[in-house]
């Protein structure tokens, strides 16, 4: 159940552009009961990992395009 809430939720979000989380609030709440706060915080932690990882890629791509830029010849 929480796989294919899991999937869904990642596919809708792909196709029209928007946050999972604008889509996963009341779902929680509707379908799983959960009160808004406990929904809020469910999606905030479903979004830190994506944001974690996408700093990390932001941070290596400038990383090495400086290396390779500022290299002595």
């Amino acid at each position: 159940m929480y796989l294919l809430f899991g999937a869904a939720l990642g596919t809708l979000g792909g196709l029209f552009g928007i946050g999972g989380g604008l889509i996963a609030i009341p779902l929680l709440g509707v379908f799983f009961g959960l009160d808004q706060q406990i929904a809020q915080g469910t999606a905030l932690v479903m979004v830190v990992p994506n944001v974690m990882l996408a700093l990390g890629v932001i941070t290596n791509a400038t990383a090495s395009s400086c290396a390779t830029r500022c290299r002595w010849p």
